[in-house]
């Protein structure tokens, strides 16, 4: 962020994964960041997030030191790539309905803060807030998609993420990863236990880098050489702090299980999640690195990918025009699976199965929030019902079927101790 905010760039920045405190302090601390003689900052904040109260959190913290989110960008939860942020089943629609209804609400209250945050810093105040877009992403697959929350939800944009991994003129990605991808069916891309951060990773089941450390668990050699540090901030065994998808840890913690005097079916739970851990620094960035990378030899480099569970409905390589055309409407080549679900249909779906994994052992803990959870999804169904004119302009009756399917599996899924 340093090297950003120092550089002579005009552009923004994007935030994720909740209010980092130190990072927010250090962003109030840049010029660039803050108005100027009336002029509007020349580097701005735009906040990743999934649910209304975390943008107001979030937009607060960052307004009080004088700093204005030009951006609020609403991910799905679960129809994403990359690291997941499951919210407690409140679908993305509906988070989309309550930033439509309360955008003044939000836009007011952090210009208060705002104001007063310039006033202090004895900065020139503006009579009126500063622009805010929002916008959206995660899981969209067509131009009826795009224009439905872009028009509905009145969002200045429609991200898409996934689909342009197999476009080679936008991603760097290598042959044979990519052909992966293509092909790749819902069931090769898994909602896995693999980040070192400890956050729910959608990976490519059968990607280099997933059948690279299967064989060393298999060879007793599990773990990754741990080339770039970047997540190594474990010091359970003291001294250098390891990753722990690393050799290093993994065989450190694996012998400490094994002399522990638990249960064994506890011991087995606990190593098989330790050796779910991969790579995802290093061999997230092998692809680009094939064939011209001096460090490391091409024999030693397995790709991981990361995509989101729409790429299972593309199944094939595109220009960018091509790519482009598609989703603004006009003619193209791109086709998608005949079976692929409504992105909003698609989102539940996700959540359901997430839930019900979920449900699958839970402790007495998690039964309190789970349920919620369950209501919250109950609740997006209705939300979904009074939607559908607008998804389906009232003529698919699959779409009507598929939420009452989902209800009454939601029904089926109550605990003895809810109240719903």
């Amino acid at each position: 962020m340093k090297g950003f905010a120092e550089s002579s760039l005009s552009s923004s920045v994007v935030f994720s994964a909740g209010v980092n405190v130190k990072l927010f302090q250090a962003v109030s601390t840049y010029g660039d960041f803050l108005p100027s003689h009336g002029m509007p900052p020349k580097k701005r904040v735009i906040l990743k997030v999934s649910d209304f109260r975390s943008a107001l959190t979030q937009g607060k913290v960052l307004a009080k030191k004088g700093v204005w989110v030009s951006e609020f960008r609403v991910e799905s939860g679960l129809n994403c790539g990359g690291h997941a942020f499951p919210t407690n089943g409140e679908l993305m629609a509906v988070t989309l309905g309550e930033f439509l209804h309360r955008r003044h609400e939000l836009i007011e209250t952090l210009f208060a803060f705002y104001k007063e945050a310039l006033e202090k810093r004895k900065n020139l105040v503006p009579i009126v807030p500063p622009a805010v877009r929002f916008s959206a992403q995660g899981g969209v697959g067509n131009h009826q998609e795009h224009e439905l929350l872009r028009k509905h939800f009145q969002l200045d944009s429609v991200g898409w993420g996934t689909p342009f991994l197999l476009v080679p003129e936008v991603t760097r990605v290598d042959d044979e990863t990519r052909d992966q991808l293509m092909h790749a069916k819902a069931s090769d891309v898994v909602l896995s236990n693999s980040s070192p951060l400890g956050v729910p990773f959608y990976t490519l089941s059968h990607s280099k880098s997933e059948q690279n450390r299967k064989q060393k668990i298999k060879a007793n050699q599990p773990g990754s050489l741990c080339f770039n540090k970047y997540v190594a901030i474990n010091t359970e065994f003291g001294g250098e702090p390891l990753c722990v998808a690393s050799r290093a840890y993994q065989k450190k913690k694996i012998a400490e299980l094994e002399t522990s005097s638990q249960p064994k079916s506890e011991i087995k739970r606990q190593k098989a999640a330790v050796l779910s851990k991969a790579c995802i620094c290093f061999d997230l960035g092998a692809a680009p690195r094939l064939g011209g990378y001096s460090e490391v030899r091409d024999s030693e480099l397995y790709p991981a990918i990361c995509p989101g569970p729409n790429i299972a409905y593309f199944n094939d390589c595109y220009s960018l025009s091509e790519m482009i055309n598609h989703i603004y409407g006009r003619p193209s080549r791109v086709e998608l699976d005949i079976i692929r679900p409504h992105v909003l249909l698609k989102e539940l779906m996700l959540y359901l199965e997430y839930l019900q994994n979920e449900r699958s052992s839970p402790s007495s803990a998690q039964a309190k929030r789970l349920d919620s959870f369950r209501k919250n999804l109950v609740s997006g169904i209705g939300y979904y019902r009074k939607l559908e004119l607008v998804m389906n302009d009232g003529k698919d009756e699959g779409a009507r079927d598929f939420l009452v399917v989902c209800n009454v599996a939601l029904e089926r899924l109550r605990g003895p101790e809810s109240s719903f």
